[in-house]
């Protein structure tokens, strides 16, 4: 199986979709709002409770990122009857999940807003990059978190892209230090980006990065900008391997 773009993975089952009015976040965000974050897998699914419409499942953690292990969540729903309106989910036995949850009193909360991706119920050996990327990612935010205090990740969108082709594309021929980079941006009230500045750069080609986010790319934000300026940070991971697609491209922002 071919390696997925970290971006690809995360962007099309992290950010949260709209079906039950769920809230969009990026997955950078996404780990800063967690209090747990790691690889689980569904040991067995029971204890219905048909009024509260909720159940449990017990799981095993492969891999933690952030926070603790634990055994059990809750699941909203019915057992193999969700209603997805009413952002219930239906999880089953052997399934895989990367997942990000949040603790609730004494339980943690899975529904179908719950910031996840669901993985191959086995291991596969191409899996392994991507992990690996995904730790690092995972590492640097935690241990520069000091970093970002007070600044939350927004996601970018290309404007009018002809044929739906990032700029991104033209850059393949660079060897960036890390999988990822990190960078502060200034956005005007039309969600234009007036600057950036790398946080953490890939060490090669960030000017021209910056050049092509503040002519071809506008931020997408969760809020409504009330001053002229404001100031978010922005994730963009690199896949040398991703060459296919409508946005072909080796840089990812998310």
């Amino acid at each position: 199986m071919k390696k997925l773009s970290l971006f690809l993975f995360l962007l099309l089952t992290i950010v949260k979709i709209s079906a039950c009015s769920c809230i969009g976040l990026t997955l950078s965000q996404a780990y800063q709002n967690s209090d747990v974050i790691g690889v689980i897998k569904i040991l067995k699914v029971y204890g219905q409770d048909k009024q509260r419409r909720m159940y449990k499942a017990d799981v095993e953690f492969e891999t933690i990122y952030k926070g603790k292990a634990f055994k059990t969540i809750m699941v909203s729903g019915r057992i193999g009857k969700p209603n997805s309106a009413a952002c219930e989910i239906d999880i089953k036995p052997k399934e895989r999940y990367l997942i990000y949850l949040d603790k609730s009193g004494n339980d943690y909360f899975v529904s179908y807003c719950t910031s996840k991706s669901k993985l191959s119920n086995n291991v596969a050996d191409d899996d392994k990059s991507f992990f690996e990327d995904l730790d690092k990612t995972f590492s640097y935010i935690e241990a520069n978190k000091s970093k970002f205090n007070g600044l939350q990740f927004a996601d970018s969108y290309i404007i009018d892209p002809p044929g739906y082709r990032s700029s991104f594309y033209k850059i393949s021929d660079f060897n960036p230090k890390q999988p990822f980079a990190i960078y502060k941006i200034k956005v005007n009230k039309s969600s234009e980006i007036q600057e950036v500045t790398p946080i953490i750069g890939f060490g090669s080609e960030d000017e021209r990065i910056g050049d092509i986010l503040k002519t071809t790319f506008k931020a997408n934000i969760y809020e409504n900008l009330e001053s002229e300026t404001k100031e978010f940070l922005l994730f963009l991971c690199y896949d040398k391997e991703s060459t296919e697609g409508p946005e072909t491209g080796v840089l990812y922002s998310n």
